[in-house]
């Protein structure tokens, strides 16, 4: 419903200052010199008990031109949906949420309990009014910050309220005030109490400091914490040695100073013969010089100084990076130890192949006895089965050096050995092997019956090694 209303019926809205800044300086003259010469042309939005949802910034300057009526629009909702537009409608109109940290805070941590936001986490429940459950990212568009800035912005809430006024007057950095913000509401209490006014001097790496002593307190019988014990006693310490730092640079500068003007004397003339003159310039060179030695031992104790403070600032997340690394190098020399055993077993590999290479399975070994096998007998077909399996473990071998293959899935290979009727086949061999061996007649079987012997016993062992042979004497008829 639109029209127009007494400007005096229109009441703000409570949470209006709790989410927004009022808008000041030119930006507020811009605005007001629009109305005067135009009047309100967006009518200001309210509900049916008159109070703003959006439009206070309007509604201030027509009090102050005593303008009787200005335009409204008014909506009938609750006061809940009333808060979500006070802050959808501002944001839009704005073009950005609010520079405050502490109330850009607010706003995003009412959108998570409006929208139903989990862990910036869609899910299956839904918001009030029945739409998709929204997630962090639409908090963040709606912030203008991206999901990771938006969750330390939202953290902002949980400082207590002393601390949340520090950040938006901008004495307290937000991003140390986020670090704070970890911390329980008594020991932020303590942490307030113990430092005053130094806390709106706190940096990000010491906010970092004050949290770790936070997780090294413990909790005492009544339950609560001797966190701000832990902070005096380090407060007292740092104090200490910044005041023995102090001291120092004040012995320098008084040093530096008696040098300076001891060095700026203008030099009386002296007679060398006389002794009292001597003795007076041997003492001026002798308090120089205790001088000189006074500075640099100043110089030395505040370098100490320097380097006491600097050991007392270390905190227990160096201590985490410490341990984590220990953690990394002990994982490398696990792995380590897992590679000079690979290694190890491979060496043992290398060394039986070459053994296995030089010695039995050496062509020279057995050359002679190969170059007399006829090419069609069973002990030369399997000799080259043999052969062709040497060479596809050659290959399997190239497969996993060159080409980075883990596992090799071989096919299937025929490595039987046809050892049937073996000693019908030796005869026939045997035959052919007298053929070229005797081109002379001989009658004595016996120099036969050995060559025999002999040269079955070496096509055996090629075959399997054995020198198992028939003792039948009828075999060797």
């Amino acid at each position: 419903m639109s029209g127009h209303i007494e400007t005096s019926k229109l009441k703000e809205h409570p949470k209006n200052n709790h989410y927004f800044t009022d808008l000041d300086g030119a930006k507020y003259d811009e605005v007001k010199r629009s109305i005067e010469e135009n009047g309100i042309r967006d009518p200001i939005k309210c509900t049916t008990a008159f109070t703003v949802i959006s439009g206070h910034q309007r509604l201030h300057i027509a009090k102050e031109l005593e303008l009787e009526t200005v335009p409204v629009q008014i909506i009938d909702v609750d006061e809940w949906e009333a808060e979500y537009l006070l802050i959808a409608e501002n944001v839009e109109r704005r073009g950005q949420a609010e520079t405050d940290p502490i109330k850009k805070s607010r706003i995003a941590n009412f959108l998570k309990e409006y929208w139903g936001v989990l862990e910036g986490k869609g899910g299956d429940r839904r918001s009030k009014d029945k739409m998709p459950l929204k997630s962090v990212s639409d908090i963040s568009e709606t912030l203008g910050e991206s999901e990771r800035n938006t969750k330390r912005i939202m953290k902002l809430n949980d400082l207590i309220p002393e601390l949340q006024n520090l950040v938006s007057e901008g004495k307290l950095g937000a991003t140390a005030g986020e670090q704070l913000a970890h911390m329980t509401e008594d020991n932020q209490r303590a942490l307030l109490n113990v430092l005053g006014d130094e806390i709106e001097r706190t940096t990000v790496a010491k906010a970092k400091e004050y949290r770790s002593v936070e997780e090294v307190s413990e909790q005492t019988a009544d339950g609560s914490s001797d966190y701000e014990e832990k902070l005096l006693a380090l407060q007292s310490e740092k104090e200490k040695i910044e005041k023995e730092l102090e001291q120092s640079r004040q012995s320098e500068e008084i040093a530096i100073k008696k040098l300076e003007e001891e060095q700026s004397k203008e030099p009386e003339v002296k007679y060398v013969d006389n002794p009292e003159n001597e003795e007076e310039l041997s003492n001026m060179r002798k308090s120089l010089e205790t001088y000189e030695e006074e500075l640099e031992k100043t110089k030395e104790e505040k370098e100490q100084l320097k380097h006491d403070l600097q050991e007392a600032s270390i905190n227990q997340s160096q201590m985490e990076k410490m341990r984590d690394k220990l953690k990394l190098l002990e994982e490398q020399g696990r792995h380590l130890e897992t590679d000079i055993d690979n290694i190890s077993k491979v060496y043992e590999y290398i060394v039986q192949i070459e053994e296995l290479q030089s010695e039995s399975m050496s062509p020279a070994v057995y050359s002679r006895e190969i170059a007399n096998l006829p090419k069609d007998s069973r002990a030369y077909n399997n000799l080259v089965k043999t052969v062709e399996l040497v060479r596809k473990w050659c290959n399997d071998m190239d497969e996993i050096l060159f080409k980075g293959v883990d596992v090799i899935e071989s096919d299937p290979v025929d490595n039987s050995f046809d050892n049937s009727s073996l000693t019908d086949e030796i005869e026939d061999d045997v035959v052919d092997v007298i053929d070229v061996e005797f081109t002379e007649p001989v009658d004595d079987s016996s120099v036969i019956e050995d060559y025999l012997r002999d040269e079955v016993v070496e096509v055996d062992e090629v075959v399997d090694g054995s020198n198992d042979l028939p003792n039948d004497d009828k075999f060797w008829e």
